[in-house]
């Protein structure tokens, strides 16, 4: 027995050693049900055995004889079947010198399969071009802040419901669409206010912008001149109104007004902003005291910032915002002069609960340009607001972070529409997280949009090209869900209304 088993083994390498064959691991034979489908017996194997000319026959063969003596697991059958068939795949048999340019085609296309992207290591700015949605880049904003700066910009009031609903509203809605339109040439385009505009998004007031990146609101201008969108400056803004004009002089440029008690303080703001080109005034209303934001007061958050050990050690581990901030001034309120303290009592000790209608009067007769009231969540105020002299309405809910509970202003911006009237321009903002809802809020009654955490989301985690990508990927969801639908432009979408969406039960 053991002179038969030396031959079976010499037999098994001469076959394979012509051809370089790989070494072969053995075990020892082991009892075999004939009906095993890993190990069958020989006559079976034989009798279902297809054209013997194929490769695959030949390897059940092959398989068959050397299990009279070995069983072999798989990878030994494989490594066996290649040591002879290996030439033919690659043209090595002589079909090659039949065909000379056989091998070189094989070749082509085995490594046009085998294809891979150079190796590299990601950048802030691959990062930011690879982000496919605003969710996206709020998960590369979430990693490259601290804690405390994200969860200002993700904070709301209160229990953070308003904020939830917000989105959620959106989420409800449901698109109809029709396919006997035709959707070619389909543009963003819109026009407000006067001027056309490349797309129905803008970029919202933020406060404190300064905390997310360095450059704060002249990356968010810079940004939204290159996309040819509007940008707000917010009364909270980190930087001063004359460095965002000089910044970003082809932008578009509103001014967000916080009306103060001093009055003769907010109309100074005014003015500067009407000497440095500032073109449209936002006025809020919806901020009459400042909202509970339970975040930001156990992050203790104040200006300038003042790091407690949690802040400390949530900076020491992001290291390139920390650097970020440290190559810059201290992020300080620039339309004011020097304040200290917590966010909530500096804010507190300037707004103005006293706000009126009237107020909205004495603008009109200091500004000349367009008026937006900002804030508005009632029908009967926005008619009221609109006969006080007030071009334009901005239907809004702070993004949850004033009135928590406060109904989300998808909802109520048709009840806008019917009572203002179709001449009057609505914005919306507050839930907007995808070009889906872009295309929901104008189909309800809206005629512009603009993104406040979006925004946010792409500063923190790119700046000036983070926000660029931010408007871009919005821009596309937009466009191609109008397309989709049977839209062309914006105005053709506001036009059919909610025909393009679902009954919401």
């Amino acid at each position: 027995m053991r002179a038969s088993t030396r031959t079976s083994r010499t037999t098994v390498t001469s076959r394979c050693s012509r051809r370089s064959a790989p070494a072969i691991r053995r075990r020892p034979r082991r009892p075999c049900a004939g009906t095993s489908s890993s190990c069958g017996s020989s006559s079976s194997r034989r009798s279902s055995r297809p054209d013997p000319s194929s490769p695959y026959a030949q390897a059940v063969t092959l398989a068959s004889d050397i299990s009279e003596e070995y069983c072999y697991c798989a990878q030994d059958i494989w490594e066996l079947w290649w040591c002879r068939h290996r030439g033919r795949l690659f043209g090595l048999d002589g079909s090659c010198r039949e065909d000379p340019g056989l091998l070189r085609r094989r070749i082509r296309t085995f490594t046009e399969l085998l294809s891979f992207a150079p190796p590299a290591l990601p950048t802030e700015a691959t990062r930011v071009a690879e982000a496919r949605c605003l969710d996206d880049l709020r998960r590369l904003a979430k990693r490259r802040v601290p804690g405390f700066v994200f969860d200002y910009v993700e904070g709301a009031a209160v229990t953070e419901q308003a904020a939830r609903d917000n989105e959620a509203a959106f989420a409800r809605r449901r698109f109809v669409p029709t396919v006997t339109e035709s959707a070619a040439g389909a543009t963003l385009t819109t026009r407000l206010l006067g001027r056309e505009h490349a797309m129905p998004i803008g970029v919202a007031p933020i406060g404190l912008t300064a905390l997310m990146r360095a450059a704060g609101e002249t990356d968010g201008a810079r940004a939204a001149a290159n996309r040819d969108v509007p940008f707000v400056l917010s009364t909270m803004g980190t930087r001063s109104i004359e460095h965002v004009a000089d910044a970003a002089p082809a932008a578009r440029r509103w001014f967000q007004l916080y009306l103060r008690r001093d009055r003769d303080a907010s109309l100074a703001l005014v003015e500067r902003a009407a000497a440095a080109g500032f073109d449209t005034l936002v006025l809020t209303v919806d901020t009459r005291v400042p909202g509970q934001r339970y975040r930001d007061d156990r992050n203790r958050l104040s200006m300038p910032p003042r790091l407690t050990l949690r802040t400390a050690v949530q900076s020491a581990l992001h290291p390139s915002w920390t650097l970020d901030l440290l190559a810059h001034d201290a992020p300080a309120m620039a339309n004011f002069g020097p304040r200290s303290g917590r966010v909530t009592d500096v804010v507190g000790s300037m707004f103005d609960p006293a706000l009126s209608l009237d107020d909205v009067r004495w603008l009109r007769t200091h500004w000349s340009g367009p008026i937006v009231v900002k804030g508005v969540l009632s029908a009967v105020d926005a008619e009221r607001f609109i006969d006080a002299g007030a071009d334009a309405i901005w239907v809004s809910n702070h993004g949850g972070r004033q009135l928590d509970r406060a109904i989300a202003p998808v909802e109520v911006v048709g009840a806008v529409r019917a009572a203002v009237g179709d001449d009057v321009p609505i914005l919306l903002d507050s839930g907007i997280r995808s070009g889906l809802d872009v295309v929901a809020a104008i189909a309800c009654g809206a005629d512009f949009v603009f993104l406040g955490r979006g925004y946010m989301y792409g500063l923190m985690a790119g700046g000036r090209v983070g926000v660029e990508r931010a408007l871009d990927l919005v821009a596309n969801e937009t466009l191609s869900t109008m397309q989709l639908l049977g839209v062309r432009t914006t105005a053709e979408l506001r036009g059919r209304g909610t025909a393009v969406l679902a009954p919401t039960g």
